[in-house]
């Protein structure tokens, strides 16, 4: 039972680090569509 439990805990963590990273390339795609939506990229 020990090591399932750190393999959970494993889980988690990578969950929680796909997640930051999901959060970090959201932000990214704003800005992009907001360059987008303020002409700076059909210029």
């Amino acid at each position: 039972m020990e090591r399932m439990n750190e393999q959970q805990s494993d889980l988690i963590d990578l969950g929680e680090a796909t997640s930051e990273t999901r959060g970090a390339q959201g932000n990214g795609l704003d800005s992009v569509g907001q360059q987008i939506a303020g002409g700076g990229l059909t210029d």
